[in-house]
């Protein structure tokens, strides 16, 4: 039977010519006993056999290549038309290595979001270090001077250290809180929690939106003390709700579209039509 490049007879024409022992169909297994044979057979180990041999095998080679020929499809028992790409016989190791970029990209996002406040909070206690072991290098300062020397500046000194103490501490927990947030979010366990809760609170559908709202929220309540002081001082400003300083859209909005695709290639959503009472246009699913 012809094809785009050469009929099968002739793979099979080719096989026994060089007495080679695998089957034409089985394209793998030709292709490894091929480059075993070249690579005996190649000037630099041996020289025994005429170049015009292989010249053959590489032809063989070429014709077993990895791209989907005629030759391929008409093989009933190929390896290759048995076996399609990873990445669609297991769809789910793409999602998780997608999520895996996405957490690696969100470290070095959050580093750098973190490395100006503190190379500022560095060059402050550096210059505090070195006032306090070096005061007489500012004792001619119009201002610093003045305060070095004033009955204040045992006070000015811890004030100082205390301010620069809770800077870093506060920094720090910054950190550390946009770290769990981010780690949360691209967990699957925390995912299919967000996802029950959201459709339980829906009759079993929810959105996309309303999905990766639940996931990670903008904004947060503000203390329970802080709303009575603002009732009683009345200041109309504040409102119970602010927005939160490590909340992060671009990774919400990655994580929300991965754990979704990732529900569906599970099994748990399928798609769905909004019910008639929502108002959100974003796509909807229900539980399975």
């Amino acid at each position: 039977m012809p094809n785009d490049s050469g009929a099968p007879d002739e793979l099979e024409k080719l096989v026994n010519e060089l007495g080679l022992t695998s089957a034409p169909s089985d394209l793998a297994t030709l292709r490894s006993e091929v480059k075993a044979r070249i690579s005996e057979l190649h000037p630099d180990h041996k020289s025994a056999d005429p170049k015009a041999r292989l010249l053959l095998l590489g032809k063989v080679l070429k014709k077993t290549g990895k791209g989907a020929t005629a030759l391929q499809k008409t093989a009933n028992n190929s390896q290759l038309a048995r076996v399609a790409s990873r990445a669609a016989l297991f769809p789910e190791e793409t999602v998780e290595a997608r999520l895996d970029a996405v957490g690696a990209s969100q470290q070095i996002v959050r580093s750098r979001a973190f490395l100006i406040p503190k190379l500022s909070l560095g060059g402050l206690t550096a210059l505090l270090t070195w006032t306090f072991l070096f005061p007489k290098t500012f004792m001619d300062h119009p201002f610093v001077g003045r305060m070095l020397k004033g009955s204040h500046a045992v006070s000015i000194w811890l004030l100082a250290i205390a301010l620069l103490v809770v800077a870093w501490i506060s920094v720090w927990c910054l950190e550390q809180r946009k770290r769990w947030y981010s780690d949360q979010i691209l967990s699957l366990d925390y995912q299919k929690h967000t996802m029950d809760s959201v459709a339980r609170a829906g009759s079993g559908c929810f959105s996309a939106s309303k999905f990766r709202e639940n996931l990670w929220s903008r904004y947060k309540l503000y203390p329970r003390w802080f709303r009575w002081l603002v009732g009683k001082l009345r200041l109309k400003s504040f409102y119970s709700y602010y927005t939160s300083p490590v909340y992060d859209a671009l990774l919400v909005e990655k994580a929300a579209e991965l754990a979704i695709e990732r529900f569906v290639q599970k099994g748990w959503i399928v798609h769905t039509e909004r019910p008639e009472d929502e108002t959100d246009v974003d796509d909807w699913y229900k539980i399975v």
